[in-house]
């Protein structure tokens, strides 16, 4: 769970981050319209003082997609962890019984291992591949 915060957490930073860079290009735009304007090189924002950074465009860009990557690569090295606990387990598959999960288990439905006697862990794909197999399609395609 800790973990998907973080990942809502990076998001969440890069939403803000983009926010403000498009806020901050307004600003800009709309100062050289009325060019009467100075660009200040600080102002405030919400009750603090901000000093504002002026890049080229494609800078801007470059950063931003630089941003992007980097977040995207935290993503996958998060998500790409093949075997998950019991309640990341009971998550993904919606359940909120260890007892149903242990049925699972017991059916051989999901796959598991069992590295120590009290420490059980369950693979991600098999888990995917049974919510796979029971989902319903709704409509056909003709």
């Amino acid at each position: 769970m800790a973990i998907y915060f973080l990942a809502d957490s990076l998001f969440f930073l890069l939403e803000i981050l983009i926010i403000s860079a498009i806020t901050i290009q307004f600003f800009f735009i709309w100062c050289h319209v009325f060019s009467d304007l100075e660009i200040p090189e600080t102002f405030y924002y919400i009750g603090s003082i901000m000093n504002v950074i002026c890049i080229e465009e494609e800078a801007f860009h470059t950063l931003i997609d630089g941003v992007i990557k980097y977040v995207k690569s935290q993503m996958e090295s998060i998500i790409q962890d093949k075997w998950v606990g019991k309640k990341e387990a009971m998550r993904l598959l919606r359940i909120k019984s260890p007892t149903t999960l242990q049925k699972l288990r017991d059916e051989g439905k999901i796959r598991f291992s069992q590295p120590e006697r009290k420490h059980i862990v369950y693979d991600r794909d098999s888990i995917n591949d049974y919510l796979e197999a029971y989902a319903i399609v709704t409509f056909n395609d003709k």
